[in-house]
């Protein structure tokens, strides 16, 4: 729960900035794109990759855990020296491992607007190559910086299921048996993602995007747009024997931690797994990424026959 725990206790706008988004803001940069150099354990990140930025922005990520590999999304919110959010900006990140090793970067960040809110989060593609502590430094064209710790693992060394393994099967409720969950689900319309359980899509072998949030109690703020724009995207199209999941956190009013959520092993919420028709996890994500339709969307494409 550490990484639910301080999203929550982030104050004021600092927190709103991760309440996520719909809708594509502007991307690139003009800022100065240092050249990549080894980090000593010691160095500061931001003073490695941008030596000349006035370090006046908080960077908030909003990953529990972030997986090696290329070309993969990570979501951020930006606070300004006056606690306000820093919206529209361009900017780019740097990836820089906390215990020595080649930084990475820079990646272009998009902002992303959120509906009838005034706030929004930014998305960059990175590469991250090596496990461990690691920071995520942003610099803003008009030469602002900020940067933010995250727990890197490998896909073996993941502390939840990860790409590659196995989903692990469980039965979960549906309009025909809520089993002892108080509400189905407690977005407001309810979502359509409760047609099968888990446990039977999987021994169907059909594909399954398999969902943890709970819009009416959860603590990050994103689990309500997450449930919409999962349910968005089931409806957006054909997608074949592709089951779409949908499982609260708690089974009452945010008191019990739902048996699934413990079979699983999750640490936080909300939670996005793609599963494919062999059971095997094919990608996961987390936080403000559930909210925007292309990422969800790209996910779900991952499943569909070639």
């Amino acid at each position: 729960m550490q990484r639910r725990t301080f999203l929550r206790t982030v104050t004021g706008a600092g927190a709103a900035v991760l309440l996520a988004a719909c809708g594509r803001g502007g991307a690139g940069s003009s800022a100065p794109a240092p050249s990549a150099t080894s980090a000593p354990p010691t160095t500061d990140p931001v003073a490695l990759v941008a030596p000349d930025a006035e370090r006046s922005l908080s960077m908030i990520s909003a990953s529990f855990e972030r997986l090696t590999g290329q070309a993969q999304p990570f979501a951020f919110g930006l606070v300004g020296a006056d606690n306000e959010p820093v919206t529209g900006a361009e900017a780019r990140v740097w990836v820089v491992p906390a215990n020595g090793g080649q930084a990475q970067g820079p990646f272009d960040a998009t902002f992303n607007d959120v509906p009838n809110q005034p706030l929004g989060v930014y998305v960059a593609t990175v590469d991250v190559g090596v496990p461990g502590p690691t920071s995520f430094v942003a610099v803003t064209e008009d030469g602002r910086a900020g940067s933010d710790a995250v727990q890197v693992a490998t896909p073996e060394t993941s502390q939840l299921p990860a790409p590659g393994q196995r989903a692990v099967s469980v039965r979960t409720p549906t309009a025909e048996d809520q089993m002892d969950f108080e509400t189905l689900c407690t977005a407001d319309p309810p979502c359509g993602n409760h047609a099968v359980s888990l446990d039977r899509a999987l021994a169907e072998g059909r594909p399954v995007m398999l969902q943890f949030a709970t819009p009416a109690f959860c603590e990050t703020a994103v689990c309500g747009p997450s449930v919409s724009v999962l349910d968005e995207v089931r409806t957006s199209r054909d997608w074949g024997d592709v089951a779409f999941v949908h499982v609260e956190v708690y089974t009452d009013a945010g008191q019990t931690l739902a048996p699934q959520v413990e079979e699983w092993e999750l640490p936080s919420e909300p939670w996005l797994f793609a599963i494919n028709s062999d059971g095997v996890i094919t990608a996961r994500a987390d936080g403000p990424l559930l909210t925007l339709p292309e990422q969800v969307s790209a996910m779900a494409e991952q499943l569909r026959p070639s």
